[in-house]
């Protein structure tokens, strides 16, 4: 027998009668190991010797280990660490092992220790599969029989050491593979001195503990494999040197790579709310907010202590390990209803995974829809990561399901802090809390729900608590931003959105509203992408300041969290999946005809794929079927009746319904990100000519035309904000040029037009935006000396733009989108061409209008 197999502790590949007998294959019946886990594990054992690392010796979860391995054909260890396994073999085995180790004992040969005799090291180097426990829960409890076991050298050696010894003499790097068997999703929560003396302590669990956890465990017990570790590069890290200061700095690191697994699965341990309470309270900036306020408004401490606490109530999330699991069946039985499913890439989730190890990820989702709050947190539940902590607009705490989500984790904040005192420090002290506790968080920087499709301009407000919180946590907890992009292929709040931006006002959410949302169970709304962009740590964006973070003045502050917030954002755009809806939607709204022949709408949307796909967008699995997804699109279009199909023996004929144009543009602006620099810069080209379809135009001039129009619809488009307008412009014309519309060759001042039916179409794209704008100040120049209140302009604009659509002067119905109008009188307000008078009517900056009144009539016209 060779030395690891008379040490009798090999994992089992048949376990045997006594196994059964005693219960184990009961208790460890549902356990999952999960692909990236048994990925790591495949990877570590093909790069060296592979050694699984447990924290604390259980035989339970040795086992558990045992098992999963056994259920993927994944190796098995051949020594383990602290375990003796030769009576859960088969009888046969059983016996045969027994009788070698008896005779051993009677011919004088102990029972030997594989770390002090050297077996451990040389199993290693012979590359044979090992386990270990960093820790073996103490036999006895009182710390003075503890170090007397110690120093009499009854407690077992630290094995440890002996990895270092062994990597020494290996050819190939040893491979250490943390694994944590997660028997309960429900965090940790603090535990007094009584009960760590009766169950041990929450890392190092007693047998009683050990064995309720099994028993009560959810039925998502989980084994969870991290990174493998390289002991090689370990050890080139800790330096060479002392031997036992290299142990000891190993060691501190192994512990620290397994509490981050857990974490990952469990997350921190949860503080009593009141505990939290008493933190934010008690903190010197929630004290010296009361003093502030009651010396400013006469109030007595008292009465401004209990508004602060009556804030804090109302705010703070009470989360529930039992509300996660049962929103979970609700999700399961909604979600599985209402769409085809909902798409996640491994590598998304390893994004999120790694986050969560490594320190405190702050997830940053686009907003487009109410269902969005649950489903980020679901995906993340049946991926085994802990739910976050969500902050939610104050408008969703009515009863019931104000109470609801606050167990689930939200925290409500109101929609804006102009003109409040109290709250906003009362919540920035809490957001400080949480990021500090190592709770993962959710926020929405667009602030509300986007009703056009597009991505809107971000809200810097919670991002700037948020690196203010960040700079001030722990240095062991980096916090790192992960932009996540939910792209649905049909949106349940479709109707809402579409009467909204109509003009109808926004209705406040409360209990009708959730009874009436039953309806959305009766349709299927396709399937859902989640991706994950490239992650942005905090710690990036302070090495980015001249100065330390709460050192930044004013001005300075803000110009970095725009530029972060803008980083966000398009990271966000570039990890929108391009849907069949939104491809069709923008071929059909690209057109100039009332009409589309479904022959025309194919090459059209052929043609666009090709561009949106060399532009970076990511396509859909369902587009890889061929013209099978966009005969799909378009029934799902019909179904609802935004077109109508007609017949024709030349071929059938699709015409959107005038009154639902607002809607396709809805799924149309999802992915105008991606080709809207395209569309600009084409329609640039056929303005500079005038007319002239043969004329060449000045390379230059387009792009400063592109800079203009950029400029001006600042709060309409997503662009990359590393780069300038020029190279941004220069790869619009590279793109036109390989979709065969234009010629613009490298070096090349002239561009000349090849297919001015491309260009066309192309250009239609966005010109419902210059329509737009278009229309506000020609609007403009009419309601001039009429007393409008600001807020109300855009309503006026509107049923402007409704008596101009009846006589077709204006072309375009979703022109009319009270968000485009809004963004074009914000921007034509800051430009300094509008602004309100004393008087209450508006002054209209005369030569200004002019100039950008002829700068759109040239792109609509042309």
């Amino acid at each position: 027998a060779t030395p690891e197999g008379r040490q009798r502790s090999g994992m089992i590949r048949t376990p045997g009668l006594l196994y059964h007998l005693a219960g184990f294959s009961l208790l460890l019946r549902r356990l999952r190991i999960e692909d990236h886990s048994v990925e790591n594990i495949r990877r570590a054992h093909q790069a060296g010797p592979l050694v699984y690392v447990l924290h604390t010796r259980s035989l339970l979860d040795w086992l558990a280990l045992n098992r999963v391995l056994n259920e993927r054909r994944l190796p098995l260890a051949r020594l383990t660490v602290g375990v003796r396994s030769t009576w859960l073999r088969p009888v046969g085995a059983m016996l045969r092992e027994g009788w070698s180790a008896l005779r051993r004992r009677l011919g004088g040969q102990g029972a030997e220790d594989p770390v002090r005799s050297g077996v451990l090291a040389d199993a290693l180097v012979r590359g044979v599969e090992t386990c270990l426990f960093l820790v073996r829960p103490p036999r006895v409890r009182l710390r003075f029989f503890r170090r007397l076991r110690r120093a009499l050298g009854a407690e077992p050696p630290d094995p440890v050491p002996a990895l270092l010894e062994a990597q020494e003499r290996a050819e190939r790097p040893i491979q250490l593979v943390p694994v944590v068997v997660v028997w309960r999703r429900a965090p940790e929560t603090a535990r007094s001195e009584a009960a760590r003396l009766l169950l041990g302590a929450e890392d190092q669990p007693g047998p009683l503990q050990k064995l309720a956890s099994v028993l009560l465990r959810t039925n998502r017990a989980v084994v969870q494999a991290g990174r493998p570790v390289d002991l090689r590069e370990l050890m080139a890290r800790t330096g060479s040197g002392d031997r036992k200061r290299q142990a000891r700095v190993a060691r501190i690191l192994l512990r620290r790579y397994l509490v981050r697994e857990s974490l990952v699965v469990r997350g921190p341990r949860i503080r009593p709310l009141r505990w939290t309470r008493r933190q934010v309270l008690g903190s010197p900036e929630v004290r010296a907010l009361v003093g502030e306020v009651a010396r400013d408004t006469g109030r007595s401490p008292e009465s401004v202590r209990r508004e602060v606490e009556r804030t804090f109530d109302h705010m703070a999330a009470r989360p529930t390990f039992a509300a996660v699991q049962l929103a979970d069946h609700v999700c399961r039985f909604l979600f599985d209803r209402i769409f085809s499913g909902v798409d996640i890439r491994p590598e998304d989730v390893e994004r999120l995974r790694g986050a969560m190890r490594d320190g405190t990820p702050v997830l940053v989702p686009c907003h487009r829809s109410h269902l969005d709050y649950l489903l980020v947190s679901w995906v993340l539940y049946r991926h085994d990561i802990v739910v976050p902590h969500v902050i939610a607009g104050e408008n969703l705490s009515f009863w019931p399901l104000g109470p609801i989500f606050r167990r689930l984790g939200a925290v409500f904040i109101k929609r804006s802090f102009r003109g409040e005192r109290v709250f906003p420090v009362v919540f920035q002290r809490y957001l400080r809390q949480i990021i500090r506790d190592g709770h993962p968080l959710e926020f929405y920087i667009e602030g509300g729900r986007s009703r056009t499709g597009k991505l809107l301009p971000p809200r810097l407000g919670v991002l700037g608590m948020v690196l203010d919180a960040a700079v001030l946590g722990r240095e062991d907890r980096p916090t790192t931003l992960l932009p996540i992009a939910i792209s649905y292929e049909q949106i349940a709040e479709e109707k809402a959105y579409a009467r909204e931006l109509s003009g109808a006002a926004k209705e406040r959410e409360n209990i009708r509203q959730v009874v009436r949302a039953r309806k959305v169970l009766r349709r299927r709304y396709g399937k859902v992408h989640i991706r994950v962009g490239e992650p942005l740590p905090c710690g990036e964006v302070f090495a980015a300041a001249p100065a330390p973070w709460p050192e930044l003045d004013r001005e300075t502050r803000r110009e970095l969290l725009q530029h972060t917030g803008e980083r966000l954002m398009y990271r966000i755009a570039q990890s929108m999946v391009l849907l069949p809806t939104g491809l069709v939607a923008m071929a059909l709204l690209a057109g100039t005809r009332r009409g589309v022949r479904m022959e025309a709408l194919h090459a059209r949307v052929a043609r666009l794929d090709a561009i949106l796909r060399a532009r970076g967008a990511q396509p859909a699995a369902s587009l890889s079927y061929g013209g099978w997804a966009v005969e799909e699109a378009v029934r799902r279009f019909e179904q609802s009746r935004f077109i109508r199909r007609l017949a024709d023996p030349e071929g059938d004929i699709l015409q959107i319904a005038e009154d639902r144009r607002i809607t396709l543009e809805y799924y149309k602006n999802g992915i105008l990100h991606f080709i809207a620099p395209v569309s600009l810069v084409a329609g640039a080209v056929r303005a500079l000519q005038g007319g002239r379809d043969d004329a060449e135009v000045d390379r230059q001039a387009v792009i400063d035309r592109f800079r203009t129009l950029v400029f001006l619809l600042r709060y309409e488009f997503t662009l990359d904000p590393e780069r300038g307008f020029e190279a941004i412009a220069d790869e619009a014309l590279d793109t036109l040029a390989e979709a065969g519309a234009v010629e613009a060759p490298e070096g090349s001042r002239a561009v000349a037009v090849r297919d001015a039916g491309i260009l066309d179409e192309l250009a239609a794209i966005t010109r419902n935006f210059l329509e737009s704008y278009a229309l506000v100040l020609r609007a403009a120049l009419a309601l001039k000396d009429r007393a409008i209140p600001p807020a109300d302009l855009p309503r006026h604009v509107q049923e402007a733009g409704k008596a101009l659509l009846a006589v077709d002067e204006v072309r375009h119905p979703e022109a009319l989108s009270i968000a485009n109008l809004r963004n074009a009188i914000k921007a034509f307000q800051e430009e300094g061409v509008l602004a309100p008078t004393e008087g209450g009517g508006w002054h209209v900056a005369a030569e200004a209008v002019e100039h950008y009144r002829a700068l759109l009539a040239a792109h609509l016209d042309g």
